[in-house]
């Protein structure tokens, strides 16, 4: 079956394709059903909108059954009795806005590119100016450096999104992402309009004032001018959960909320904080709980940042078309975190300390956008691993119901492998983790007690920890994960 995703602006398309049994040439306009969003619910879910038509061919008469379905996640069209690399020829009434950018690096030039306006998508690299600058993504293929800058917009599945994107009259998350001239917290990139005079000191937003994306009014276009203050780096925050980016006594904050009603991912957040404290292990990002809008609880960290020093995942890192298939993932890290400087050892040592606190704390998602290195962004010279951030989804926060070590260990997580077995047998030092002065299950219990959604299940939690910790204090006996999983009767 065909399928295609459709410019979610665009209120009709014309279909074009040749008969699959004749030949003949079929055109077909069609309209787009609009999205019908449930405005009663705080996330402003959107419910799917679904149309079905038919296309005849004019010579034969043979039917073509199409849906076309619209929401808040986009718009895609499925054309049955075609095949998926079917050459269809798909036009939209919205004509796009081209404009030329350069992207820079601070006030390096690194390339001219076309974008889309509307979708914020590149359209056109229209030439290279310093390969050497590229990000590490981008420098691979045209196809890695489109991908790369469609993965820096706010990620459409973000909780609450349409709510915002339309109190202020933003199109798309790319156009928030252009509009913001792809200015981050994270990195030293950023888009300039083609053949303007703008330089980094006038936009940046490490040491310039910048726009709080939850509590700004400001309708789009009413900014006139480049001042800093007419951005924000929320437009190229990523992940699902509700963010945002402040800045308290002259310090950028990154500020987080939960998914759902309960403070679980927050406070997921406080229990890595303590157990990386009482191992004194000093690379991580501290987290602390926060009162955000609504009079709810979110928590906060600093950003890990600045201007001498960028984040480059391990993913924009290694990537797809950067995968060694005789290497695993985690091998292919390594080596590039060598190949840029950094000393084996300790690459190897801080991977293995990640592993296996995330086991201990069953964080599943660990994924390659969620850890990577820090770079000088004049230099380039690799400066070390970044530090450890973002365990908010650990704990079996999905599935309260089932807070169990068997539970536990059969969940799929996402990083170098899919399960805990593969990731901690990879571990080339089990005794990385000092048990010995690690928080007591009674310190965990009252992380989540005094959350009334939680604390039903606050003892479960405490269990769940303590039976992690006896796990892996088996492990450091000289157990396999095999073994000790078989003591407690749980088949891996």
């Amino acid at each position: 079956m065909f399928e295609a995703e459709l410019n979610s602006n665009a209120s009709s398309i014309e279909v074009k394709f040749s008969c699959i049994d004749c030949g003949e040439n079929i055109v077909e306009e069609l309209s787009i059903p609009l999205p019908d969003f449930d405005t009663d619910k705080d996330t402003h879910s959107a419910t799917r909108s679904d149309s079905f038509d038919t296309i005849l061919c004019p010579d034969c008469g043979k039917e073509y059954n199409v849906q076309l379905i619209s929401s808040i996640l986009g718009s895609w069209i499925y054309i049955n009795d075609l095949p998926d690399n079917y050459d269809v020829s798909i036009l939209d009434d919205d004509e796009p806005e081209l404009l030329k950018y350069t992207l820079m690096h601070k006030d390096i030039a690194v390339a001219d590119i076309e974008i889309d306006v509307s979708t914020g998508s590149i359209t056109r690299i229209l030439g290279i100016q310093n390969k050497e600058h590229l990000p590490p993504r981008a420098a691979r293929s045209r196809e890695d450096f489109k991908a790369w800058w469609s993965d820096r917009a706010i990620p459409k599945t973000r909780k609450e999104l349409r709510h915002f994107l339309a109190s202020r009259n933003i199109r798309s998350c790319g156009n928030y992402l252009v509009d913001n001239l792809g200015l981050s917290l994270i990195d030293c990139y950023w888009i300039k309009p083609y053949e303007k005079e703008l330089y980094w000191k006038d936009v940046n937003l490490f040491t310039n004032p910048f726009q709080n994306s939850m509590l700004a009014k400001r309708e789009r276009g009413e900014s006139t001018g480049f001042s800093s203050y007419s951005f924000s780096p929320d437009a190229s925050t990523g992940g699902d959960l509700p963010k945002w980016w402040i800045i308290d006594n002259d310090i950028r904050y990154l500020v987080k909320g939960n998914d759902g009603g309960s403070t679980q991912q927050s406070r997921n957040e406080i229990l890595a904080s303590l157990i990386h404290k009482s191992q004194r292990f000093s690379n991580y990002v501290d987290y602390s709980l926060v009162k955000i809008p609504d009079d709810r609880l979110g928590c906060r960290c600093a950003a890990f940042t600045s201007e001498t020093a960028e984040f480059i995942s391990a993913w924009d890192l290694i990537g797809k078309s950067k995968f060694s298939k005789s290497e695993s993932f985690r091998m292919n890290f390594i080596n590039e975190c060598v190949k840029g400087g950094l000393d084996r050892d300790s690459v190897i040592a801080q991977l293995d300390y990640m592993a296996l606190t995330d086991f201990i704390i069953s964080n599943s998602d660990r994924h390659l956008n969620n850890f990577g290195i820090l770079r000088n962004p004049d230099t380039l010279k690799f400066i070390s691993l970044a530090p450890l951030f973002d365990s908010g989804n650990s704990m079996l926060y999905k599935y309260p119901e089932k807070i169990t070590l068997a539970a536990a260990l059969r969940e799929k997580i996402n990083t170098f492998y899919d399960n805990y077995r593969a990731s901690v047998e990879h571990i080339e030092n089990i005794n990385c983790v000092d048990l010995s002065k690690m928080p007591t299950m009674d310190d965990v219990i009252k992380i989540y007690a005094d959350d009334i959604l939680l604390h039903s299940i606050a003892d479960n939690l405490g269990r769940l920890y303590s039976a992690k910790i006896e796990f892996v204090r088996q492990l450091q006996q000289g157990k396999s994960y095999y073994d000790v999983a078989s003591s407690y009767g749980i088949s891996i």
